[in-house]
């Protein structure tokens, strides 16, 4: 098995961002996806200079924060994006979701970085609409999308990656937990275990309900009894700039 840890929401927060960091240079972590319209977004790029083996895709995000356009449809109270509640039940504008895509991305280029996938915050690429824009945008420049994971999207063999799991998820996670996952899915050739490091700052405490449980991850993460199993195991921690195959 190929095995690609990836961590959602580098850029949220400081806390977050070292939680990151941590769990890729002490444990198994390999991949991450940042966030472009966070408060620790700046601090994510600049501290993922010093990661230069960690696979960094884009997360993009409809749900959280400001936006980095103008678009009305996306936007609840203070200009803030709409909640998830709100977004899963709002008549979106294609057009604005394209564009504020594409600000989030373009970010991330003139940050010095090259994407190696695409997922979404909350999922939200399993919207019709926005699965249709993410993945004209993926097509256009070859970058693979995290597997949605629902049946009913058309066109997902161009581009999206492989088996992921979003099990590692909850309340005090331990070590068995995650090799619990692995040996569910033990007959995959690719596996994507997404995970949320983090240490709980400011930031992270007052805007997110998934605070201390990133700090469970991280521990998790960084056992070194997990990353001999997974050695034993011959499992090939790598991450998608690796396997990607389009």
């Amino acid at each position: 098995m190929k095995l690609i840890v990836n961590a959602d929401d580098f850029g949220y927060s400081p806390g977050v961002n070292y939680g990151i960091l941590d769990a890729h240079h002490q444990g198994i972590l390999t991949s991450a996806t940042m966030m472009m319209n966070m408060p620790g977004t700046d601090h994510a790029c600049i501290i993922s200079k010093h990661a230069p083996d960690l696979g960094i895709g884009v997360h993009f995000v409809l749900t959280t924060g400001f936006p980095l356009t103008n678009g009305a449809s996306l936007k609840g109270e203070n200009g803030r994006f709409l909640t998830q509640q709100q977004f899963f039940k709002r008549e979106l504008n294609a057009k604005e979701i394209q564009d504020e895509f594409q600000a989030q991305l373009s970010k991330f280029l003139k940050a010095g970085l090259q994407p190696t996938h695409f997922d979404s915050h909350h999922h939200v690429h399993r919207q019709p609409i926005v699965w249709e824009i993410l993945k004209e945008i993926a097509e256009g420049l070859s970058i693979p999308v995290r597997n949605p994971m629902v049946a009913s999207l058309p066109d997902q063999e161009k581009v999206l990656t492989s088996v992921f799991s979003s099990s590692f998820y909850g309340e005090k996670l331990t070590k068995e937990d995650f090799i619990r996952i692995l040996n569910d899915m033990a007959d995959t050739e690719i596996l994507e275990i997404m995970c949320h490091p983090g240490y709980v700052d400011e930031q992270l405490l007052e805007n997110s309900s998934y605070h201390k449980q990133r700090a469970y991850e991280t521990s998790v993460l960084i056992d070194v009894k997990l990353k001999e199993w997974i050695q034993k195991n011959e499992i090939m921690l790598c991450h998608y700039g690796h396997v990607r195959k389009l």
